[in-house]
């Protein structure tokens, strides 16, 4: 099994002790796209760096276009059944805070989400969380919705949202 990491400009010697920490290396990469442009078509997806693969060519690196690198983790994770279940208020605090780098838009201030949170039932799952924040909060259920397919990891928004999903679920070796 292999140690699996996002490529995030982790520096040369980084790589080069990961590798020598667990013999085995896989580090996704971004493929400048994204299925997630169908929810949003502001979202961005991150910018490839083919160079990367040339300087280590022992390690391995895998890159599906439409994913992006954290896409292809976490459904390497799930396949190997590595994944963690994310917490529902992380889930929900990711949503509402967005990520402008990206173009999904903050819902709510970070202080108004502090206050949030501890009414949020850690027992609900996410749609539920989304359902609450709507029908108390002046926040639409279309934007938390399309915040939640632009931002969440979960493995149902693979299965339903992206397209060959199944092809590319098998493609991932482990």
């Amino acid at each position: 099994m292999y140690k699996v990491i996002t490529y995030t400009g982790q520096t040369e010697n980084t790589i080069k002790d990961l590798l020598q920490e667990y013999g085995y290396l896989l580090i996704t990469l971004d493929s400048g796209t994204s299925f997630r442009t169908h929810f949003s078509p502001k979202f961005k997806a991150s910018k490839i760096d083919l160079n990367l693969t040339r300087r280590f060519p022992n390690v391995k690196f895998k890159l599906v276009q439409g994913l992006e690198a954290e896409d292809i983790k976490s459904l390497y994770e799930t396949k190997t059944k590595t994944a963690s279940t994310p917490n529902t208020k992380t889930v929900i605090k990711k949503i509402l805070l967005g990520n402008p780098i990206k173009g999904v838009p903050e819902l709510m201030s970070e202080d108004l989400i502090k206050d949030l949170l501890p009414l949020v039932n850690s027992e609900w799952k996410s749609e539920q969380a989304m359902l609450f924040v709507a029908d108390n909060y002046p926040v639409s259920h279309e934007d938390i919705r399309n915040n939640y397919l632009c931002l969440s990891r979960e493995f149902r928004v693979y299965v339903n949202y992206l397209p060959n999903f199944y092809e590319i679920y098998n493609s991932i070796e482990v």
